[in-house]
């Protein structure tokens, strides 16, 4: 009687700490279409993507008990919690895709402006992303291990990029740093073997780490930065490092034209596409896909 009642006991508080772990375990509120999300504010009606469950020191492969995110996902504007109506996406958590190896597309909400560290890590098949115009900052390990990601679009208002953000993303070819950048962390495009262009759009060369494109090789990638800070990149540790670097001149740098297309000067005056300085050949030109009439020619006012 005294042993089954020893192992009844121990039963319960197995039953018991389990429950617990359960509980700790879940780190979602409610879940829509294989997306999980935890409510931020319940006042404002807001939301972030997470995971299923937050992976631990010992296993960081277990943020997920059941089936991963794959294929392509849509993360939409707004999303609907059964019984309780829509509620806006604002943010992506840590963790929240890591190791969905499956996963090979995303798209992202405009309104959307956090993504936290390492929530895309080890997403494998995972090919192009093009990040929100408000997302300002990269986190540590965002996009870690993405074996397959060619193609990146960062937003214009970028100002940061964390340690490690793009490490060994060996099939990324280029890749266009916003003006606005002020911080480049460690060993961010680390082992990105594949890269042959990088183009800065900063007029000051951010100071970077020596170890920001280790196991590159620079002399195969080429440099673009504006022309009007070439010799500051050529002075500037790391970057000078490039061999092989191209100065570009960036649209209103030269005050007296916007756009130069097949060897003739425009100015861009801003109003639906309107330039003033000289009748082109064809008429209406483009110029980054965007078509431009010419109302004007002569000198600008």
């Amino acid at each position: 009687m005294k042993r089954k009642l020893l192992l009844l006991s121990f039963l319960i508080s197995f039953i018991s700490l389990s429950s617990r772990a359960f509980a700790q375990a879940k780190h979602y509120d409610f879940k829509v279409d294989g997306i999980y999300y935890k409510v931020v504010d319940e006042s404002k009606r807001t939301v972030i993507v997470t995971s299923e469950q937050k992976p631990s020191q010992a296993n960081l492969w277990q943020a997920y008990a059941g089936t991963k995110p794959s294929g392509a996902v849509q993360i939409t504007t707004f999303v609907s919690r059964p019984g309780s109506g829509s509620y806006q996406v604002i943010g992506i958590d840590d963790n929240a895709f890591k190791y969905c190896i499956d996963l090979e597309s995303v798209s992202f909400p405009s309104g959307l402006s956090s993504i936290g560290k390492s929530a895309f890590l080890g997403c494998s098949k995972l090919k192009a992303i093009a990040l929100p115009k408000d997302i300002k900052k990269i986190n540590a390990s965002t996009f870690q291990f993405c074996h397959k990601l060619e193609s990146v679009k960062l937003p214009d208002g970028l100002e940061q990029i964390d340690g490690f953000a793009f490490l060994d993303c060996n099939a990324l070819k280029s890749i266009v740093l916003p003006e606005g950048v002020k911080s480049i962390g460690k060993s961010v495009f680390k082992g990105c073997s594949s890269l042959t262009e990088v183009k800065c759009f900063m007029d000051k060369p951010v100071s970077v780490q020596r170890g920001l494109f280790k196991n590159i090789n620079k002399s195969k990638v080429t440099l673009y930065v504006p022309k009007s800070s070439l010799s500051k990149y050529k002075q500037a540790a790391v970057w000078k490092e490039f061999t092989n670097m191209k100065g570009f001149e960036k649209p209103n740098e030269n005050p007296y034209y916007s756009i130069k297309i097949d060897g003739i000067y425009y100015y861009d005056q801003g109003n639906a596409g309107r330039m003033a300085i000289v009748v082109p050949e064809q008429n209406p030109s483009k110029h980054n896909g965007r078509a431009y009439s010419t109302r004007q020619f002569g000198l600008r006012k």
